[in-house]
């Protein structure tokens, strides 16, 4: 019996990373142990490959088959004029292959079987689509398709085509025909699809009977959104949901057309492309692993780990197992290459390499390739991973506890990931637990200290010593207009608070500004405040009290949220153009930012810091992996070899910055020659062959704005933005959460700022104390 599944796109925070150090850091002492699953170990075996990629696949009874897309990267997507799109199905066990090219503006959509063995695909075919502006450089607003359905025989044989009626959308209003965007037949005939509404963009069943008569609809109820399709092998059709809780497959009651009873559990948030396995178990890959799933029991067990067998998790489009129990699994290799690939056990560590460990948080995908690329270009060393992070763990204080004792005992990885983690450096300093990466910066030819960004370099210093450096970087802070808020990158408390109390009824300082926020972005650089070495705290310094005392003006979080009006938000750039906002929040990752914000106050601009009464307040950030080597490590030159790649110019023949390092550069070259490039701009060749220079527009809240390209003043602006940085983000959940919680005394006037402030000292004193 068949098994299928498609899963629609869900949109997954870019931030998870970084929103789990702050949870798991605020959370209390609990215990640690956890029992690992013992997973066997596998590498993989090449079964050939077929020169496409794949999309909307399905693997079933030993088959897989799909549509396919080359894309031509001169034409604007697939579907487009020199790209080659059609079906494709490819014997798992013969590798037989067979293909069919589709009609070449049609994009397949989705791609499956009925119950006679037909292929019924289901593609777009877009209209006028090669630009979102036309030749006069007049953005256009709307844009047109139709819907195409194909029926091929066994033999991909065309049988029927159907086409749709034309739909025209404005771009700027919902509009535009509901969208199937997966299909399951029962075995009595009957057809489930998931579609997405295009008015209200929530996903709802709609059922066909055999004759092609709709026989009704199922919609989501409200907290859970229907999410995939799903078929088991006993022809039970299930449909995947996710919201608050869980994520789950339950029985669809066709014959009440309602969601039935809960079926089993997801094994991970990204599980996805069910196959059928062995004894009425299913498999698929999550979260890094192959599953399988006993459904009947609610039962998943990992079974390989893909990291370990130089698979990268995110190039997996399915795993599948075959009659003779052979698992393999279908990965994405570059842009025209999709691989098959085996799975053979073998004994432990069969290579006889000598293990490096990598400890992380999260493993993304940038890290996974290079992971891949050392243990398979290294004849003596491999690198292995740990994760510490588990979506599956309620209690996150757990998985603090035992990256921090790993990193303490023995068993500390060789080289760690701090990109979720910088807030816990200088304890680590304290502890003396990190190896100095200055010697290995500055055997570098390419890549001494002394050709890096000095300001960042300085800023990720603790007390001499550098453990850890990003490959980008970039800067928090604020934007305001020059007239208003004075040209000096510094200002004091006192100046942030003159000219807050000096603004008209009306005029906001900081956007929804509260009482929290407002300490909570002041204490950033806890170093300004804690010395990890000697275990000295400031909290109730003069300015510290200060501080308190002016952010009682304002209501609190929950108070300010209680009865917050979502109708009612107007964006930060509206209130800039109406003089209702002074600042803007800066998030400064490139030459675009700084010109983006020029445009919307449309005068001269300054880049603020945080308010201090000593230094700039200019925070850094890194982007990408943030690896430090371990000082109990017995292999800091192996480790150094890995990390050394992610500091590799752009322009070098041996790789290229971390598709996740986003920002400006480390290397101070690179950074100038960006910082260069973005004083000329984009051109593009008309129909009558002459060069003309593109505008650079952009939609900022619901106006367009046209952005100028950057002149020598506004470089050195940016630069000298740069050369002020100061200080790195090292902010710590829990000292904001004793901050917070101390501070509702003096706001409800039960205790004044100097008292409270004693107090705060007081318990973070403590705190820092028994982390030393």
């Amino acid at each position: 019996m068949s098994n299928k599944m498609f899963r629609t796109k869900r949109i997954v925070a870019l931030a998870l990373a970084g929103m789990m150090c702050f949870q798991m850091t605020g959370c209390g002492k609990s215990d640690s142990k956890k029992k690992k699953e013992k997973i066997d170990q596998y590498s993989v075996v090449s079964q050939g490959e077929i020169n496409h990629t794949l999309s909307a696949i399905r693997v079933e009874d030993g088959e897989l088959y799909g549509s396919y897309y080359d894309l031509d990267t001169s034409a604007d997507g697939p579907g487009a004029e020199g790209s080659n799109t059609g079906l494709i199905r490819y014997n798992l066990e013969t590798k037989e292959t067979k293909e069919v090219k589709a009609d070449e503006d049609v994009y397949m959509n989705t791609v499956l079987k009925d119950n006679d063995g037909n292929y019924i695909a289901k593609g777009s075919v877009s209209i006028d689509t090669d630009s979102e502006y036309n030749d006069n450089g007049e953005k256009s607003d709307t844009y047109s398709y139709y819907d195409v359905t194909y029926k091929y025989d066994k033999d991909f044989n065309l049988i029927d085509k159907v086409k749709g009626d034309m739909v025209t959308v404005n771009i700027n209003d919902d509009g535009g025909e509901d969208s199937s965007v997966a299909q399951e037949y029962t075995d009595d005939g009957e057809l489930v699809e998931l579609c997405v509404s295009a008015e209200k963009s929530e996903y709802y069943l709609k059922i066909t009977d055999k004759e092609g008569n709709e026989k009704g609809k199922i919609e989501s109820d409200g907290d859970q959104s229907f999410e995939a399709l799903l078929k088991l092998p006993d022809g039970e059709m299930l449909v995947s949901t996710w919201g608050e809780d869980k994520d789950a497959f339950y029985k669809i009651d066709l014959e009440n057309l309602k969601v039935g009873e809960k079926v089993f559990d997801m094994p991970g948030y990204d599980a996805n492309q069910y196959s059928e396995g062995k004894d009425n178990t299913l498999i698929c890959a999550a979260e890094g692993y192959v599953y399988r799933i006993n459904y009947k029991d609610n039962k998943s067990t990992k079974i390989i780990k893909l990291l370990d067998s130089d698979i990268n998790p995110d190039s997996v489009q399915a795993v599948y197992e075959l009659s003779d129990g052979t698992i393999g699994c279908i990965v994405s290799e570059d842009s025209d290459t999709t691989g098959i690939y085996t799975f053979e056990k073998q004994d432990s560590n069969k290579s006889g390499k000598t293990e490096i460990k990598l400890g992380v948080l999260y493993l993304d995908s940038d890290l996974q390739e290079r992971v891949i690329k050392f243990n398979k270009t290294n004849d003596k060393y491999r690198i292995v991973t740990v994760e510490y992070y588990d979506d599956k763990e309620e209690d996150y204080s757990n998985v603090i506890s035992r990256f921090n004792s790993d990193i303490a005992s023995g068993n500390c990885p060789d080289i760690i990931d701090f990109s979720s983690m910088e807030g816990y450096l200088e304890r680590y300093d304290e502890k003396g637990l990190l190896e100095d990466l200055t010697p290995y910066f500055n055997k570098e030819e390419d890549i001494k200290l002394d050709k890096l960004v000095q300001s960042v370099v300085n800023a990720y210093k603790i007390n001499g010593k550098l453990y850890v450096l990003p490959q980008c970087f970039t800067l928090s802070g604020w934007f305001g207009a020059t007239d208003t808020v004075g040209k000096d990158i510094h200002w004091t408390l006192d100046d942030f608070i003159n000219l807050t109390k000096s603004l008209p009824d009306g005029v906001e300082m900081i956007k929804d500004l509260t009482s929290d926020s407002l300490l909570s972005m002041c204490t950033t650089q806890l170093d300004r405040y804690i010395n990890w070495e000697t275990g000295d705290c400031r909290f109730n310094s003069d300015e510290f009290v200060k501080l308190l005392e002016f952010s009682g003006n304002y209501k609190s979080s929950d108070e300010f949220y209680k009865n917050y009006d979502d109708s009612e938000y107007v964006d930060e750039s509206t209130l800039i153009r109406q003089n209702k906002l002074i600042l803007q929040n800066a998030f400064l990752t490139g030459v675009d930012d700084y010109m983006v914000a020029k445009a919307i106050f449309g005068k001269d601009i300054s880049f603020k810091g945080a308010p201090v009464d000593d230094g700039n307040g200019v925070i850094v950030s890194g982007s990408g992996s943030l690896l430090a080597i371990s000082s109990k490590s017995k292999n800091k030159d192996v480790a150094w070899e890995f990390i050394k790649q992610f500091y590799i110019p752009e322009d070098s023949e041996e790789g290229k910055f971390s598709s996740y390092a986003f920002g400006f550069p480390i290397i101070q070259s690179e950074l100038d020659k960006k910082l260069e490039d973005a004083k000329t701009p984009d051109t593009y060749t008309d129909e009558n062959g002459n060069e003309q220079v593109s505008e650079n527009v952009w939609t900022i809240g619901d106006v367009e704005v046209k952005v100028g390209v950057a002149s020598d003043d506004d470089i050195k602006a940016i630069k000298d933005i740069i050369n002020s940085i100061d200080g790195r983000n090292s902010y710590d959940i829990k000292i904001g959460e004793m901050i917070t919680e101390e501070a509702e005394a003096f706001f409800k006037g039960q205790k004044t700022a100097k008292e409270v402030a004693d107090i705060i000292q007081s318990r973070i004193s403590m705190y820092v104390k028994e982390n030393k």
